[in-house]
């Protein structure tokens, strides 16, 4: 178990105060076996976010197999709508009731030397997002408008957040994107983000910044072809030069903020797929041809920066 830092311990009992207070946990008088710990992540306000460690106890948990959907698709069946409406879950986890079988699992030791156990499911839990998406899914089969919606919350007696909540946008941010009746863009913050990052810095950094960056990937067009000199550089023959990674991280980052609506393709229209490659890339861009005006409106579909091996069957 991680012990706690004896400068956040006053705070970690506030923490436990409010989780009994709420009914999310619960003391245990017997003997029973610690399975989590807590470890403290400061909030960029110097608030402390309390994150229970669920590492052991999951390192043991077979995975639940449900998926996300990949976030071209969810975007894609988003974008083009009118309006928008957004919901958030109060402390959504919580919401959820553990089996009593399960509260064994899920217990904790504070500053005092006390255990508690969960009766409610804990955040960090690897089977608790899968069974929270599933519900979403039941949702999502009557979700007609947003009066379906509602009466179903309410017959889970799920409690929203009203404060995070809204009703009725003609815009929404999601997932680091703005979408509209236009289609989706990145976040000008979130692209505004990336230009402050300094890459010059270690070879580690600039492959989690260049992660960072290749989440854009799919709005940037010729992204494979921009971004092949700063992967070039990850390669472990590689030398790491701060001077020579300045100008291509400026290139794709210009094209995200220039980057225009992606849509859903309109099937009533001339499709055309447009690729490209070279030595180290390849490309496909979709092309919307509209008549009259023949007007070309390409769009990125897929690019990948490739390997040695790959080279050989391309």
């Amino acid at each position: 178990m991680i012990p706690t830092p004896e400068k956040y311990k006053d705070n970690l009992r506030e923490h436990i105060k409010s989780l009994l207070a709420q009914k999310v946990i619960r003391k245990e008088e017997n003997t029973i076996t610690v399975t989590t710990s807590w470890i403290p992540v400061p909030k960029k306000s110097g608030a402390i976010r309390w994150c229970l460690d669920c590492r052991p106890r999951n390192s043991v948990t077979l995975e639940t197999n449900l998926s996300l959907p990949p976030l071209t698709s969810v975007l894609a069946k988003m974008s083009g709508c009118k309006f928008f409406s957004s919901y958030d879950m109060t402390s959504c986890f919580y919401q959820f009731c553990l089996h009593p079988s399960n509260y064994k699992h899920y217990t904790f030791m504070s500053p005092d030397n006390d255990v508690y156990y969960y009766v409610r499911a804990p955040f960090g839990g690897r089977t608790t997002t899968p069974f929270y998406k599933r519900c979403f899914q039941i949702f999502e089969e009557h979700l007609k408008d947003v009066k379906n919606l509602l009466n179903r919350l309410s017959e889970f007696n799920i409690v929203l957040n009203a404060s995070k909540c809204s009703f009725g946008q003609t815009t929404i941010d999601l997932f680091g994107f703005i979408l509209s009746e236009k289609g989706y863009i990145p976040m000008k913050s979130r692209v505004e983000k990336l230009e402050k990052i300094d890459i010059r810095t270690t070879k580690s950094e600039l492959k989690l910044n260049l992660a960072a960056l290749a989440y854009y990937r799919g709005i940037i067009k010729t992204f494979a072809q921009k971004a092949a000199p700063l992967f070039a550089r990850l390669k472990e023959s590689a030398k790491f030069d701060a001077t020579a990674v300045q100008r291509p991280w400026k290139e794709p980052l210009k094209a995200a903020a220039k980057a225009s609506f992606l849509t859903k393709p309109d099937l009533n229209l001339k499709l055309i797929l447009k690729t490209d490659s070279s030595k180290n890339w390849e490309s496909i861009d979709r092309a919307e041809i509209a008549e009259p005006t023949f007007e070309d409106n390409s769009y990125p579909l897929a690019g990948a920066i490739t390997n040695d091996r790959q080279k050989a069957y391309t």
